[in-house]
């Protein structure tokens, strides 16, 4: 499936995307709150400014996704692959990243309020500006992440 073929299936009504195949799809700006795409391949895919606001992102591969400014609230990616993706000025308030790879990605500016993240692999994460408030960490991997400005 490509991202035309997505959104004319977004058009008629359909909402599950399980295992879907969307490797370096262009999904800027798109609408897929609620969207089923567990175990989706968006490994990538440009999601510059999407809103996936409650989606089902669990054990999707986003490796290297753009989701700069992205809306992930309520989100559930769950063991999901986001290593080296680009989360930059993303909302992810209450998201589920419990046993997510983080590892190497670019998390400045997000919104972490609430946001699960036990377990979660966070090394070499840049949490420059990141609001993790109430955010639950336990057992998560945060060895050489970047928690701060300055040297």
């Amino acid at each position: 499936m490509d991202a035309r073929e997505l959104r004319l299936k977004l058009g008629s009504g359909q909402r599950d995307f399980p295992e879907v195949d969307l490797y370096e799809a262009n999904l800027a700006g798109i609408d897929l709150r609620g969207v089923d795409l567990q175990g989706a391949n968006l490994c990538r895919a440009d999601l510059h400014g999407a809103n996936l606001e409650d989606a089902e992102l669990v054990g999707a591969n986003l490796a290297g996704a753009d989701l700069v400014e992205a809306d992930l609230a309520g989100a559930n990616l769950a063991a999901a692959d986001l290593n080296g993706a680009v989360l930059s000025g993303a909302n992810l308030q209450s998201a589920n990243l419990g046993r997510t790879d983080l590892h190497g990605a670019d998390l400045t500016d997000t919104n972490l309020q609430g946001a699960d993240l036990r377990q979660a692999n966070l090394r070499l994460a840049d949490l420059k500006g990141a609001d993790m408030s109430g955010a639950a960490l336990d057992g998560a991997d945060l060895v050489g992440a970047c928690l701060s400005e300055g040297p």
